[in-house]
């Protein structure tokens, strides 16, 4: 999550749905004070050779 979404995507990451991400993230967004109402970009990065995962769909 991060609030320069244009700077990670120029590095090629792409923005995905927050939904995608996993459970270990959301953890963290739960203790966050701007929790339910983030204004954050949630972007990912696909890594060749990497296992796949969901956030890539």
């Amino acid at each position: 999550m991060t609030c320069q979404g244009a700077f990670f995507t120029h590095l090629g990451f792409r923005v995905v749905d927050k939904n995608v991400l996993p459970q270990k993230i959301w953890a963290d967004c739960v203790r966050c004070a701007e929790y339910p109402d983030c204004d954050k970009t949630a972007v990912f990065l696909e890594v060749p050779g990497a296992p796949e995962t969901t956030a890539g769909e």
